[in-house]
């Protein structure tokens, strides 16, 4: 092959400096290369001189004659010799570039844009220059003749024209800004540089060109009003203008930083529109990536208000709710990370901190949120069109922008201040298991030691803040929580398991009578059973397990509500119990759910040890067995479990042992499998020794033969079926065998009232199995076997009669609703259309809209449909009211036949609702299914008198006024009426009185569609008119006292209701009927009634137990007579009965009480008060819920006096010789803080005034604190209890303590008795090292102690000897019981703007009245001024100063003594404390004085240009030039 030329060819991307020829496809390559010049490029090309070069190289060799003539002259010496003409040259050159610079380049003047000479000096300026954008700048850089380009008004061609001139890289600028087009400013500008992608450069001069001329505009019109303003008589009120320069330019930034926001905003928020168009998508691209680029240069060029984008960007974090915006939104956010947070709050500018501080710790909140969500979220795309449905991928979004923002959070551990991690209660209780979650990831393991230790800290102090948290001793979780150190295990802290707690006390014997015995749980949950009595069914359950998971007491207290005696009103109880669990368990992952089933069956044991009579006063057993059979069912749990549990027991097997009697009847009540036949029988046999009848009626076989004669009396119809002898396992064998019957027979397709009413008795009366009904009622209304509109309308009012449990017995609550909405619109409307038109189910519908407002998010469908049926039944009822003709159609339709004429038929209101209501009225006594003509002919009438009643309403409320007046009826008629809904008892009310509405509701009757309708709507009634109809009670009370108590006793415990049951309480005790020790037995023993499995005859119990214990509901005639005395001193055992089931009534009963006590003797009410209280306590063995005995009272002064005698109390006690022994008891302490802190709340809630500590009481508190200085360690850690209690009461009256403090230090004879006491408190908070979290609560103390002092020694106006005022303060207490935490201010700054300042003081009067004459200038004690920051060094222990002495420094640093000069010159004496020099050996003087630091308050991150202590060790280092090596000493 024969050689080839290589031709070079340039790079693609290479132009040349000239075009191409015309012609130039005509050139070839080589040709083409040689005619065009490229910029460095230039190929080599073969000469003959370089062939002769060659030659003489190869022949000769290489060499280079010596440039000077002699070897002595080096390189170096004419090197040095052309320096200085070269640098003469250099010197020159940079001289013309700075003169090109000034005169032709850089012409923008350098006078700053809001310079106050400038301003002042504008007006020497002339008229015509001013007019030229000539003087302004946002460059200091500028010559003095630089001249803005001038605004040209174009077309909007020639305006496109300019711009695309503009935006091309070839075309000249120099040409394009001669000029700029009007109309564009500010948000025109932005948008036709990211739209066009104008070169940064030229973009950034467009912006600030545009700038500078409306700066200068708003600078021209500001002199010209400013002239005018001068120019006006000076007669005429002279005012200066509104606005300064300064003010203007202020707002032009601000105008031109908002400008940014708006698009940054908008183009973020229109991602999701081009998600399905690729184009678009890719250009939205382009534009937010040159945005980004546009904002970062104008942001370094400082054209953005930085505090003003920093607080937008925060904002907007934020709020950004939708995962979509979220990843370019932490991209924005990482871009400005390190100056948001960049500033720590170590910083020396305070302003700048402050600022910096609530942008952080609003950052942190923000971001907290964002992880608790997306940790949270199972779809992390959520909209409807676009889901990710791959498991993996969406995992990996997930995981992405989790690990962000624990970067992120991690970050502002470890280089900010820790009170940016201090949030509201709600806020914390979700975030911190975040933290916890994000301190587990990490890998470094000094970091994540360094982290936990702050984390810590912060829980504990975030605990502080939470309102609820009254407990002044550690959890036993948190003591089971130490490892072997004894260290608490922060991580470990949220444990899954539950808490033990000894069920063996839960029934504890009362203190008068030991052998009644009474319901006893430690740390009730008071807010807990609030929620359980209220019963609402719109409330979120789940969300309230997942962020307050149950204790084991509240388990306790849940099933104990629910079969107390008390509350068998609620019949939901058993259910909602079940549920709570399942979210219990389902809420934590790895939760033991045999631990649930441990404790049920403890329970359960414990309640068989109970005698009969206590058995009774605290249980129902029916609803026990009940629950049992639910949480079998659920399988919580196993009745195996709880055979074996038996057995091994040996309970079966004692003889004197009654309890097995509770248990073998248990057993006998609890659903059995055939598999567990064998089990079951043997425990029935090992109690034939002692009673043979449980094994012969209720063995397994017997059973079942029992039941087998139960079904066959039910297929024959035999109205005279007795279910009384058939236990709870046998009525739910024949209620399965019920369901199954219904479900697979072909005759029940069609459901009537009649079939649907007696199915309704069947299961929910007689067999008490309510789960199996709505299984059939599922079954019934998904098949559609609804017959007409009458029987859907019966079913949704036994809905609405059991509306608590309809969500847990529909499993699929959405389904069952759009079904039922599609067989009442679609097809029972068209197969009765008269009954349809007449009859409306809006009370279902709007029930669902309320209480279910997730599911008609969720399903689109649903709410569409619920609309539309909504509008439907409202447009039934008004075209029956404006439309006679329908109306005279719909009575045809009901009742003459099809072919009759309409002219002929003429409406006759009067004898229409006569003849009718006799009909209703003569079938109320009838059976429901008597006969098919007689329901027929009711369920007529019952149209009619619907139609008149829907027709016109005013007419029928006067028909039926009438027909009440004469009486022609009897109360069932009435009840019947009210079923049928066409009467109400407010119209018997109006129109018969409250009499026969008692009547009503004290009537017993046996028709199951009554209990059905009319229990609801009786329900509702009194719910409504509670305290009406209790008043009407009371008005009659020799009649209607089982009613009251009745009515008093089902839905007293409701906290809505709860002032009105407790003030018509004390109208009863006050009223001279029943004794008030009657009364109070009377609700106690409400409800007890049991059903016990076992011969009467044959079981023996010990009744002399009972004597004199079984209250009785029959008046004593003793009791009206006993003289008054007497009944006081009875009425104080009551308490002994005290329980949180009957706490209501108890608060009730504590109102009457001190009421009557100040009506006696009002002289003498504090000590009868402090008698009584104290009694009280003492008689309840300083139970725990005695701290709410005192809600129900209203009256403000004696809720202070209550406050006042248990401080005066607790003061006194704690100044007793041995304070130890003392007030070890934790029941007292726990009764003292908690009663105080509730009453606190309550008088915060009710009134604007506060609780404040007496000056008396506040002379104790020194006292005290100097006693506790005065303990041993030992004595002091045993002590923590009590100094915690007394920290909180100081914190309580945190504002009237402080203000005490304050005018002592004030007052000369006082000032060092203050200083002694706050010194005492720093004591304390030094000795006290293991419990973090009474420091933290001293610590909280002492810091807003400081911040107080500060602020009125700047505020307080001195040389008034009457009082001290601060003046327009903004101080508020940084008490957790008076105010929310403070996370966005740091003590000691308080800005009247700040929103935790919100709760604030208008004038702070520090009342000096005593000591007037000795008032003194105010100072901050130094002490207070020396308080360690809040970082966990200052929580840390610490050695003893005393013993460990810090070593000296020999390397040039020493230590200077009492009579060593630092140098001749000074002859001043110089403090030895904590006093460094370096000491110079040459000068032989100390030449600079170093600050000797503690480490507990050096700062948690500081860098080393900041550090100033000797004590810092790598900033130590650095001064002597060492360093610290991480290397193997071997």
């Amino acid at each position: 092959m024969s050689p080839k030329k290589y031709l070079l060819t340039p790079p693609e991307e290479l132009h040349p400096y000239l075009p191409h020829n015309k012609d130039s496809d005509t050139i070839n390559e080589e040709d083409k290369l040689t005619s065009e010049i490229y910029p460095d490029f230039k190929p080599w090309k073969h000469e003959i001189e370089e062939d002769q070069i060659l030659l003489n190289f190869v022949s000769k060799g290489y060499y280079v004659s010596s440039k000077v003539n002699f070897e002595s002259i080096s390189a170096r010496s004419s090197l040095h010799a052309s320096l200085p003409r070269l640098s003469d040259q250099l010197s020159n050159q940079f001289s013309k570039v700075l003169q090109v610079r000034e005169q032709k380049i850089n012409k923008i003047p350098a006078t700053p844009l809001q310079s106050p000479s400038s301003i002042q000096h504008s007006g020497s300026i002339p008229k015509k220059q001013q007019n030229k954008h000539t003087t302004f700048s946002i460059n200091p850089l500028a010559g003095p003749d630089f001249q803005l380009p001038n605004r040209v008004t174009l077309t909007d061609n020639r305006k496109e024209k300019w711009l695309q001139d503009l935006s091309s890289p070839y075309a000249s600028l120099a040409k394009t800004s001669e000029f700029i087009p009007h109309g564009l400013k500010k948000r025109q500008v932005i948008e036709q540089c990211y739209m066009k992608h104008i070169p940064l450069r030229r973009a950034t001069w467009l912006i600030k060109c545009c700038y500078s001329i409306e700066a200068q505009t708003l600078k021209v019109k500001h002199s010209h009003s400013h002239h005018r303003s001068h120019s006006i008589s000076s007669n005429t009120s002279t005012t200066n203008p509104n606005s300064t320069p300064d003010d203007e330019h202020h707002i032009l930034y601000k105008d031109w930083t908002d400008t940014f926001v708006y698009i940054l905003e908008k183009l973020i928020f229109e991602m999701n529109q081009y998600y399905n168009d690729p184009v678009k998508l890719k250009r939205w691209k382009s534009q937010i990536s040159y945005f980004l680029k546009l904002l970062g240069n104008c942001y370094s060029l400082n054209l953005l208000d930085k505090e003003i984008f920093f607080h937008w960007l925060v904002e907007f974090v934020a709020k950004i709710e939708n995962f979509e915006f979220l990843p370019l939104t932490l991209h924005i956010l990482l871009i400005f990370w390190d100056d948001i947070a960049g500033t720590s709050a170590n910083d020396t500018n305070p302003d700048e901190g402050t600022s910096n501080s609530f942008l952080v710790s609003k950052i942190a909140d923000s971001l907290l949120n964002k992880y608790y969500v997306i940790s949270r979220s199972k779809s992390m795309i959520n909209d409807d069109k676009y889901i990710i449905n791959d498991i993996k991928k969406n995992n990996k979004v997930k995981d992405s922008l989790l690990k962000i923002i624990s970067d992120l959070i991690c970050k502002l551990f470890q280089e900010q201040n820790l009170e940016i991690f201090l949030f509201q209660a709600s806020s914390w209780e979700l975030y911190k298991p975040c933290l916890y979650e994000i301190i587990n990831k990490l890998k470094n393991p000094d970091t994540k030691n360094d982290i936990q230790k702050k984390l810590e800290l912060i829980s504990y102090r975030n605990d502080m803040f939470k309102n609820n948290y009254l407990l002044t001793f550690e959890d036993t979780s948190v003591a089971n929580n130490k490892n072997n150190n004894g260290q608490l295990d922060i991580l470990n802290d949220e444990s899954n398991s539950l808490i033990p707690v000894d069920i063996k006390s839960v029934f504890t014997p009362m203190s008068t009578q030991l052998h009644t015995k009474i319901i006893n749980i430690t740390n009730i949950d008071i807010d807990f059973l609030k929620l359980l009595d209220d019963s609402r069914t719109d409330f979120d359950w789940p969300q309230y397990i997942e962020q307050n998971p149950l204790r084991l007491s509240q388990i306790l207290q849940l099933i104990l509500w629910s079969i107390h005696t008390s509350r068998i009103s609620h019949y939901e109880s058993n259910q909602l119990v079940a549920k709570i669990l399942l979210l219990q368990i389902n809420s934590l992952d790895g939760f033991p759910e045999y631990e649930i089933e441990d404790t049920v069956w403890s329970l359960v044991f414990q309640i068989g040890k109970l005698s009969k009579y206590n058995i009774t006063k605290n249980v129902n057993l029916f609803s026990l067995y009940q629950l049992l059979n639910i949480l079998n069912t659920y399988g919580m749990v196993k009745v195996p479990t709880y055979i074996r549990k038996l057995i091994s027991s040996g309970i079966m097997y004692l003889h004197d042992s009654n309890d097995k009697f509770f248990h073998v009847s248990l057993l006998i009540n609890l659903k059995i499998s055939p598999l567990m036949k064998s089990q079951y029988n043997m425990v029935l046999r090992n109690v034939m020794e002692y009673e043979p009848y449980y094994y012969e009626k209720y063995n397994f076989d017997q059973l079942v033969k029992s039941v087998e004669s139960k079904r066959d009396q039910l297929l024959n119809h035999d109205n005279d079926l007795n279910l009384a002898d058939l236990p709870m396992s046998g009525k739910i064998m024949l209620g399965e065998w019920c369901l199954n019957y219904l479900c697979s027979n072909t005759k029940f397709e069609s459901v009537d009232k009649i079939i649907l009413i007696n199915t309704f008795k069947i299961f929910c009366l007689d067999l008490k199995v309510t789960q199996l009904f709505y299984k059939w009622i599922e079954f019934v209304v998904y098949h559609q076997f609804l017959v007409d509109v009458e029987t859907i309308e019966t079913l949704v009012n036994i809905l609405l009669r059991y509306q608590m449990i309809f969500s847990q017995f529909i499993n699929d609550h959405i389904l069952f609703t759009k079904t039922l909405i599609y067989l009442y619109f679609n097809v029972l409307k068209k197969k009765d259309p008269q009954s349809y038109n007449l009859i409306t189910l809006m009370p279902f519908w709007k029930f669902f809209m309320k209480n279910f407002p997730m599911a008609l998010m969720i399903d689109d469908d649903l709410r569409t449909e619920l609309q539309n049926v909504y509008e439907e039944e409202k447009l039934k009822i008004e075209k029956l009211e404006k439309n006679k003709n329908y109306v005279k159609s719909l009575y045809i339709a009901l009742n003459l036949p099809a072919d009759s004429n309409p002219d002929d038929v003429i409406l006759n209101y009067t004898e229409m609702f006569q003849t009718n209501i006799k009909i209703l009225l003569s079938s109320s006594k009838m059976p429901v299914c008597s006969n098919t003509k007689m329901v027929e002919l009711r369920k007529t009438a019952k149209c009619n008198l619907l139609l008149l009643m829907n027709a016109n309403n005013r007419d029928y409320s006067k028909f039926m006024s009438i027909f009440l007046k004469r009486k022609f009826f009897d109360n069932y008629g009435l009840v019947n009426l009210i079923c049928d809904k066409l009467l109400t008892l407010d119209q018997v009310k109006r129109i018969l009185g409250m009499e026969k509405v008692l009547e009503l509701c004290n009537l017993k009757y046996e028709s199951p569609e009554c209990y059905i309708l009319f229990e609801g709507h009786k329900e509702e009634y009194l719910k409504n008119k509670f305290e009406l109809v209790l008043q009407a009670c009371l008005d009659n009370s020799s009649k209607y006292y089982s009613l009251f108590i009745q009515i008093l006793a089902d839905l007293g415990s409701n906290s809505k209701i709860l002032i009105v049951s407790s003030k018509m309480l004390t109208a009863l005790l006050n009223s001279n009927f029943a004794t008030p020790k009657k009364v109070i037995k009377d609700l106690l023993s409400y409800g007890r009634e049991n059903v016990f499995f076992y011969n009467e005859d044959t079981v023996q119990e010990t009744e002399s137990e009972d004597e004199g214990n079984d209250v009785s509901m029959e008046l004593d005639a003793n009791d009206n007579l006993e003289p008054l005395v007497k009944v006081e001193e009875s009425l104080v055992k009551l308490y002994n009965s005290l329980d949180f089931s009957n706490l209501w009534v108890f608060q009730g009963f504590t109102n009457y009480s001190i009421q009557r006590l100040k009506q006696e003797n009002e002289s003498r009410f504090n000590k009868n008060l402090k008698k009584f209280i104290f009694d009280v306590l003492e008689c309840t063995n300083y139970n725990e819920i005695c701290s709410n005995l005192f809600d129900s009272i209203e009256d403000c002064e004696i809720i202070k006096l209550i406050v006042n005698i248990m401080e005066e109390h607790f003061f006194q006690r704690c100044l007793e010789a041995d304070i130890t022994k003392t007030l070890s008891d934790k029941g007292y302490l726990l009764i003292i803080i908690q009663l105080i802190t509730s009453l606190f709340k309550k008088i915060g809630q009710t009134t604007s005034s506060t609780l404040v500590l007496h000056r008396p009481l506040f002379d104790l508190l020194p006292k005290i604190f100097d006693k506790f200085c005065k303990l041993e360690s030992q004595e002091l850690k045993d002590s923590e209890n009590l100094i915690g209690v007394i920290m909180k009461i100081f914190t309580i009256h945190q504002n009237s303590v402080f203000q005490y403090i304050v005018e002592d230090l004030q007052d000369r004879r006082l000032r060092e008795n203050a200083i002694v006491f706050i010194s005492n408190i720093f004591k304390l908070f030094e000795a006290i090292s293991l419990n973090l979290r009474l420091k933290l609560m001293i610590y909280e103390i002492l810091s807003s102690l400081k911040s107080y002092c500060i602020y009125v020694s700047t505020t307080v106006e001195p040389g008034k000897s009457d009082n001290l005022t601060v003046k327009n303060s903004s101080f508020a207490s940084s008490s957790p019981y008076m105010r929310s935490p403070s996370p966005h201010v740091s003590m000691g700054q308080y800005n009247s703007n700040t929103p935790s300042m919100n709760r604030s003081i208008s004038t702070l009067h520090l009342n000096i009245e005593t000591y007037s004459p000795g008032v003194v200038r105010f100072d901050v004690p130094d002490i207070l001024l020396n308080l360690p920051p809040f970082q966990v060094s200052s929580f840390a222990p610490r050695k003893d100063s005393e013993t460990d002495e810090p070593d000296r420094l020999d390397l040039g640093i020493e230590f200077i003594t009492d009579g060593q000069p630092s140098s001749p010159q000074q002859d001043r004496k110089i403090d030895n404390q904590n006093q460094w020099f370096i000491y110079d050996k040459s000068l032989k003087s100390y030449i600079c004085k170093l600050h000797n630091e503690p480490y507990y308050n050096i700062n948690n991150y500081q860098p080393p240009i900041q550090a100033c202590s000797l004590n810092n060790a790598c900033f130590n280092l650095t001064l002597f030039d060492a360093s610290l090596d991480n290397k193997n000493p071997n």
